[in-house]
C-alpha cells in the first residue's frame, strides 16, 4: 500500500492521544496521526478534513465511542472506524459491531499494542482503497457491457498507438477477427482503412486528452470488407486508454445484431463473470438460461426442462427457498438489487453452495421491464472458508503457543493466547526468547537451536522454565522444527506448552519416593536383626518416625503358639494396653489358633463395614495387621478418624516388611556365614592380584631393563625376540589383572550420556586415521568407572583388526546399544568364542579384551553378542540396558 495515511485519533486523555500519535508514526512513517479530545470535535475535523481511517475511545464524556461511530456512518459511511478502548467486554463489542465498527482493539499495558494498532489502521486502509479500486473496475467494465450488443474493444495506449486488451464476442462476430489473433496488436492495423489513418490519429488525440466520441461515423476494415459504424468510447481517467463501442450501420448488421442481441446480451455476462447468466421479463412468464446456468443446476441444456421462476426456485435448498423468494419479490417490486449465498440442490441430487445475483432493467420511462442476473457455484470456496474457519478455532483454543523465530533467534510470530489458557503468557514478538528464559536453562535451548538451524526438518524437543506475563517461572515443553525452507513458514516454528502443573506432580512424586526410600531403609535395617523381639522393637520405632503414625502394640505368639504376648507398646497417643486386640463382646484374648481360624484384620471404623464384628465392638480409627504366623500388631491413631487409603497402603507395607524380617531372622545367620565367605575369597582374589601385580612384575621390570641395557652395548638379532617376547609378557599380565578385578560386579549405577562416554573413550585409542561416528545421544543407567572399559577394549580390538583407518560407528538399539566397525568381521565359526577368556585370532592379543567387555556387560544384567555389521565388519550389540527416556 503507498501513500500517506491521515488518521483522527479521538481520545478523551490528550496526553494517551499525543503518546499513540507518536508511537503510531514510528510504527509506520506512512501514517500522520491528528488528535481531538471529544467526538463532537472529531466530527468537526471530519468535516473539514479527510481523513482515510478514525481511531476512538469508548468510554469519553458527552458522547460515547459507540455514538461517535453511529454519528459518522450516517455521514461516511465506508470511512474505516478502529475502537481503540480500555473498557473491553462482549457488550461493547457486540453494539459497537452493531453500530458497523471497522475493528475493534482494547487498551493494554506494553507498547506492543501501538505495533497492532498501526496493523489495524493500514489494514483497514488498504482494504478500503482496494474495495474502492474494485468499484472503480467495475464501473470501467458496466459502462462496456451496458453495450454488450455492440461490438466492443477495450484499448490503452502506448506511445499514442491504441494497443488492444480485449474485445467481446459481437466484436469478433462483427469484424470478423479472432481476439488471440488482435490482443497485444495495434487496433487501428487492424481495423483502420490506409486513407483514413489521419482521422484515426485525430480520434487517438482527441481521446488521449479525455475527450469522448459521440456516436462519429467511420469507416472501418472488417474480414469481410470495408463497413460504416457509428463510435462511441468511454475513457479511463488518466486518458491511458478505455472502450470502443462500435455500432454496424449497415442494413444486414443492423437485422443480424437486433436478432442477436439478447443471446449476445447473455453470453457476455455469462463470459465477465465466469459464472452462468439469466433474464426473465417484467410479467414472469418467461425466464431465459445461458449454458452456463444449466451447468450449474448439472442440467443439459438441449433436453426437455425449460426453466420457470417456480422451477428455479424448487431446486434451492427448502431453508433458503423464503430468501430467494423475497429477494426476487424486492427486486421485481421494489427494484432492489441482491448478491445471496444460498444452497442448491441440483438435478443430480448433489448439495452445491451458489452466489446468487439479480439487477432490475429499466426502460426509458424508469419502468422495470426485465431482470437480468448471475449464479455461481462458491462450493469449494465455501469449503475452503470452513476449513479456515475450523483451523482457526482450533488454533485459537489449541493448549500451545506457536512462535516462528527467524535464524538471528528473532521471534517474528507468536500467537494470540488461548481462551483456554488460566495464565498470561509473555508477548516476546520482536524479542530474543532467551532473555526470558531460566539462566539455568539457556544453554541447554541455545544448543538445541543451533542444531535447528544447521538440519532443516528436523524435529527437536525440549523443556525449561519461562517467564509469565506475572514475571512468574513457569515450566514449558516445546516442540521445534527448522521450516526455514518454507516460503510460508520461512523459519523455526516452535510448539509450547505449559507442564508446570506435571513438574509439581514430579516433585510431589520425588518427595513420596524419598519417603519410600526412608522406608526401604528401615527396611533394611529390619532385615539386618536377627532376634525377632528386637525387631518388633525397632520397628515400632522406626515406624512411628518415618511414617507418623501411633502403634497401640505389638504382640508375637509364643513358641507353643497358644497366645499372644506383647513385647512392645507405644507410648504416643493412647492409652497404653498389655493385652492383645480383641473380636468379641467379651474381650476375650486372642489365641493364635483363634486368630488362624478368623484370620482377623480390620480397617478403620470396621463395625460399619464387617458383619463379623457386633455392635459393642467399639469404633476406632485403627488397624490391626497380621503378621505371617508371627504375630499382630495394633495400628492406632491419635484422633479417632478413618486412615485414608494412602495409610492404609503405607501400614500394610510396612507390616509386610516386619513379616519378612521376622520370617527371615533364622537365615540371617546363614547369610552372614555365606558373606564371610565370599570376603574370604575375595581377600584371596585381591592377595593373588597383589602378588601376580608386585612379585611378578618386579622380575619383569628387570628383565626389560637388562635387556634394553644389553641391546646399547652388543648388536644380536636375538634382542628384538627378546623384547617382544617381554612386551608380550606385561601385555598378558596387564590382562589377567584386568580380569581378575573385573569379575567383580559393578558398582552403583548412574544416569550416563552413551555419545558422551564413547567419544571420551574413543581418545585413549583412536589413531590419526580412525573415524568413530555415533548416531546422537542415547542416555542410559551404567557404572561410570566400569563402562568406557567396554568402549576402549571395543574399540582397541576394531582397530587392532581393521588397521588404523577403520571407522567404528556407535549407535542405539531399542533396548540398548551397538558398536559396529567396517573392517574384515568376524568369521561365523567364531563369533560364539570370541568373548571367551584368551581367545584370540591375532598373532599380537592376549584374548582378554573382549573377555573383560563380556563381563562388564553381564556384571550389569546386559546381554552382549556378535553379529555382522552393514559393510561386513563386526558388530557387537548390548541389549537389556536401561535406557532414560
Amino acid at each position: 500500500m503507498n501513500g500517506s495515511i491521515s488518521v483522527l485519533h479521538v481520545d478523551d486523555e490528550a496526553e494517551f492521544a499525543e503518546l499513540t500519535a507518536t508511537f503510531l508514526e514510528r510504527e509506520d512513517d506512512r501514517l500522520a496521526v491528528e488528535t481531538a479530545t471529544s467526538a463532537d470535535q472529531g466530527l468537526d475535523l471530519l468535516e473539514d478534513t479527510e481523513y482515510q481511517c478514525v481511531v476512538s475511545d469508548y468510554d469519553m464524556p458527552g458522547r460515547n465511542g459507540i455514538e461517535f461511530l453511529r454519528r459518522i456512518r450516517e455521514r461516511w459511511s465506508d470511512l474505516p472506524v478502529i475502537l481503540f478502548t480500555g473498557k473491553g467486554n462482549e457488550e461493547v463489542a457486540s453494539d459497537a459491531i452493531s453500530a458497523g465498527v471497522t475493528d475493534y482493539l482494547q487498551k493494554g499495558s506494553g507498547t506492543d499494542q501501538y505495533e497492532l494498532l498501526a496493523n489495524r489502521v493500514t489494514n483497514a486502509v488498504s482494504k478500503l482503497r482496494a474495495e474502492r479500486q474494485a468499484e472503480e473496475e467495475r464501473r470501467r467494465f458496466r459502462t462496456l457491457f451496458d453495450r454488450l450488443s455492440q461490438p466492443t474493444v477495450e484499448v490503452e495506449y502506448e506511445a499514442d498507438v491504441p494497443v488492444v486488451k480485449r474485445v467481446n464476442p459481437a466484436f469478433e462476430e462483427t469484424f470478423g477477427y479472432d481476439a488471440d489473433e488482435i490482443v497485444g496488436d495495434s487496433l487501428d492495423s487492424y481495423i483502420v482503412p490506409e486513407g483514413d489513418a489521419d482521422e484515426a490519429k485525430r480520434i487517438n488525440r482527441h481521446v488521449r486528452s479525455g475527450g469522448l466520441l459521440n456516436s462519429e461515423e467511420v469507416t472501418r476494415r472488417t474480414a469481410d470488407g470495408l463497413r460504416p459504424f457509428l463510435i462511441q468510447n468511454a475513457v479511463y481517467d488518466d486518458g491511458s486508454g478505455g472502450f470502443a463501442i462500435y455500432s454496424d450501420i449497415s442494413e444486414r448488421r443492423e437485422r443480424e445484431a437486433e436478432l442477436e442481441r439478447r443471446r449476445e446480451l447473455l453470453r457476455q455476462t455469462e463470459q465477465l463473470a465466469g459464472v452462468g447468466g439469466w433474464e426473465s421479463d417484467a410479467e414472469r412468464d418467461e425466464l431465459r438460461w445461458t449454458r452456463g446456468t444449466y451447468d450449474v443446476h448439472d442440467l443439459d441444456p438441449d433436453g426437455p426442462f425449460r426453466p420457470t421462476i417456480e422451477a428455479a426456485i424448487d431446486f434451492y435448498h427448502p431453508d433458503d427457498r423464503a430468501t430467494i423468494e423475497t429477494a426476487l419479490e424486492d427486486c421485481y417490486d421494489a427494484g432492489e438489487p441482491y448478491e445471496l449465498d444460498l444452497r442448491l440442490i441440483t438435478a443430480e441430487n448433489e448439495r452445491k453452495w451458489v452466489r446468487a445475483s439479480g439487477e432490475p432493467v429499466y426502460d426509458d420511462d424508469d419502468e422495470i421491464v426485465k431482470l437480468r442476473g448471475a449464479i455461481r457455484d462458491v462450493t469449494e470456496r465455501k469449503r475452503r472458508e470452513e476449513e479456515l474457519r475450523r483451523y482457526e478455532r482450533l488454533v485459537e483454543y489449541s493448549p500451545e503457543i506457536l512462535v516462528v523465530m527467524n535464524e538471528d533467534m528473532t521471534v517474528e510470530y507468536q500467537s494470540p493466547p488461548s481462551p483456554l489458557f488460566e495464565w498470561d503468557p509473555l508477548a516476546i514478538t520482536g524479542d530474543n526468547p532467551l532473555e526470558h528464559v531460566h539462566p539455568d536453562d539457556r544453554d541447554e535451548i541455545r544448543r538445541q537451536f543451533e542444531r535447528l538451524k544447521r538440519s532443516p526438518g528436523r524435529i527437536s524437543t525440549a523443556g525449561f522454565r519461562a517467564e509469565d506475563a506475572a514475571g512468574d517461572w513457569r515450566w514449558i515443553e516445546s516442540r521445534a522444527q527448522n521450516f526455514t525452507d518454507d516460503d510460508t513458514i520461512d523459519g523455526i516454528l516452535v510448539a509450547m506448552r505449559e507442564i508446570t502443573p506435571r513438574k509439581r506432580q514430579e516433585r510431589r512424586l520425588a518427595r513420596h519416593n524419598a519417603s519410600l526410600e526412608q522406608l526401604q531403609a528401615t527396611t533394611r535395617t529390619l532385615l539386618e536383626t536377627t532376634d525377632p523381639e528386637e525387631a518388633a522393637r525397632k520397628g515400632l520405632e522406626a515406624f512411628e518416625s518415618v511414617l507418623e503414625f501411633d502403634i497401640a502394640g505389638i504382640w508375637l505368639s509364643t513358641e507353643d503358639r497358644d497366645a499372644l504376648e506383647p513385647v512392645a507398646v507405644s507410648d504416643r497417643g493412647r492409652d497404653l494396653v498389655s493385652e492383645p486386640p480383641t473380636y468379641t463382646a467379651d474381650a476375650r484374648s486372642l489365641s493364635w489358633e483363634a486368630y488362624r481360624e478368623r484370620e482377623l484384620r480390620y480397617v478403620s471404623d470396621v463395625s460399619a463395614r464387617d458383619d463379623r464384628f457386633n455392635e459393642d465392638t467399639p469404633i476406632e480409627s485403627e488397624v490391626i495387621v497380621p503378621l505371617g504366623r508371627h504375630g499382630l500388631v495394633n495400628v492406632g491413631a491419635t484422633e479417632p478418624d478413618a486412615f485414608t487409603e494412602r495409610e492404609i497402603a503405607l501400614i500394610e507395607l510396612w507390616s509386610d516388611t516386619l513379616t519378612v524380617a521376622l520370617a527371615r531372622a533364622a537365615q540371617l545367620e546363614v547369610l552372614r556365614e555365606r558373606e564371610a565367605e565370599l570376603t574370604r575369597e575375595r581377600d584371596r582374589l585381591d592377595e593373588f592380584t597383589g602378588v601376580v601385580s608386585h612379585d611378578l612384575r618386579s622380575p619383569l621390570n628387570v628383565a626389560k631393563g637388562r635387556a634394553e641395557l644389553a641391546a646399547t652395548e652388543c648388536d644380536s638379532e636375538h634382542l628384538d625376540d627378546l623384547m617382544r617376547a617381554l612386551a608380550r609378557m606385561e601385555e598378558l599380565l596387564d590382562d589377567s589383572l584386568a580380569l581378575a578385578r573385573r569379575g567383580q560386579v559393578v558398582g552403583e549405577t548412574v544416569p550416563l550420556e552413551l555419545e558422551e562416554v564413547a567419544t571420551r573413550s574413543w581418545r585413549t585409542v583412536a589413531t590419526s586415521d580412525a573415524t568413530l561416528e555415533t548416531d546422537g545421544k542415547v542416555p542410559i543407567r551404567g557404572d561410570e568407572d566400569r563402562l568406557p572399559e567396554v568402549f576402549e577394549n571395543l574399540f582397541a580390538n576394531a582397530i587392532e583388526h581393521g588397521g588404523d583407518s577403520v571407522t567404528v560407528t556407535v549407535g542405539r538399539l531399542p533396548d540398548g546399544f551397538y558398536v559396529a566397525d567396517d573392517g574384515p568381521g568376524i568369521p561365523t565359526a567364531e563369533r560364539s568364542r570370541v568373548l571367551e577368556s584368551g581367545f584370540t585370532t591375532s598373532e599380537d592379543g592376549g584374548g582378554f579384551g573382549l573377555a573383560i567387555v563380556e563381563q562388564i556387560c553381564t556384571a550389569h544384567g546386559w546381554e552382549i553378542s556378535v553379529t555382522e555389521s552393514e559393510t561386513g565388519g563386526a558388530r557387537f550389540e548390548v541389549s537389556g540396558v536401561e535406557l532414560i527416556e
